[in-house]
């Protein structure tokens, strides 16, 4: 059974909050401990059903089942809670009117739980987590204000599904010299734009300048990508240091109008990097954003690079 201290760094975690060192002994215990392995995926699931709900004004009831499910599976994993109380909570506490303003509830949600011993610290964290990227507040990912779906569902390739055959085909080049060296087949910035662009039809592509964060290109390959969608392999590569002696970014250029978040959400329109869930034994992290044409899903060997490199990415789209 799983005590506070373990739950807290298994949210941390989660947060992607946690140094080397740190994120070593959490990945242990996931290897030894099923109910840890199960807070983590349960974690990830309900940060992409959230994803859905994001852009609405109350709270969707289909919220209710999924913060229900967390807070009874920690009521069993935590020495401090009892399933009884967390139930009741729970029933009691995710159901507000349905005229009822976001703030409102919101407000009363978090005022129930946070009342001492009715559940445990990372109940707690799950249930405003979730409500919290409901109404706006934005404790994760692109900010929930420049995400707006479409209203009707549309049917695609999920995120999910590509991120984890992006890190698959990541993990084989990067490991590979001669995997990598028949993959690629332009060598040089210039001559990968126009070839980025004659391969998805486009007039306008780009190929980003990463030498800022320490990254050279080192070039372009073409792929196909989960449910045989188009795809451009972009590589990066730094100095090996002594705690990374692979240190490459990959890309991955696919149709933006193929993506969706998840099953039968609206279109992908993020404009701004989004956390991508790759898989119950992955501990990569993917994030995927997007401009009018083209989505675009990093990745890096060196996960303590990834914010670096998104966030110069990220003001390249912004200037486009």
């Amino acid at each position: 059974m799983m005590n506070q201290s373990d739950i807290s760094r298994l949210r941390a975690y989660c947060d992607g909050e946690l140094e080397a060192a740190d994120r070593d002994q959490v990945e242990r215990l996931l290897a030894e401990r099923p109910e840890a392995r199960t807070f983590v995926e349960a974690d990830q699931r309900l940060r992409e059903r959230v994803d859905v709900a994001i852009g609405r004004d109350v709270a969707p009831a289909s919220l209710r089942a999924d913060i229900q499910a967390m807070l009874v599976a920690d009521a069993v994993q935590s020495e401090t809670v009892q399933s009884e109380t967390t139930a009741s909570s729970v029933a009691t506490a995710t159901e507000p009117a349905a005229d009822t303003p976001a703030e409102s509830w919101l407000d009363a949600l978090i005022a129930r739980f946070l009342r001492p011993k009715q559940v445990s610290f990372a109940a707690v964290a799950v249930v405003i987590l979730a409500v919290a990227t409901v109404v706006g507040i934005g404790m994760f990912g692109t900010p929930i204000d420049e995400i707006r779906p479409a209203d009707r569902p549309v049917s695609g390739t999920v995120a999910s599904d590509v991120a984890q055959w992006v890190v698959e085909e990541h993990n084989r080049c990067s490991s590979d010299q001669s995997v990598l060296e028949k993959k690629l087949s332009v060598h040089r910035m210039d001559q990968a734009v126009v070839r980025l662009g004659e391969f998805f039809n486009i007039d306008q592509a780009y190929i980003f300048d990463l030498s800022d964060v320490g990254y050279e290109f080192v070039g372009m390959g073409f792929c196909e990508a989960h449910e045989q969608n188009p795809a451009a392999h972009l590589v990066y590569r730094a100095e090996a240091c002594e705690t990374n002696p692979s240190r490459h970014v990959s890309i991955f250029v696919v149709p933006a109008e193929n993506i969706v978040l998840s099953e039968g959400c609206s279109k992908l329109q993020l404009g701004q990097w989004n956390h991508v869930y790759t898989g119950r034994k992955c501990r990569k992290e993917v994030l995927l954003a997007n401009e009018s044409d083209l989505a675009y899903f990093l990745i890096c060997c060196s996960r303590d690079d990834t914010q670096q490199v998104a966030s110069l990415i990220g003001s390249t789209l912004a200037r486009r």
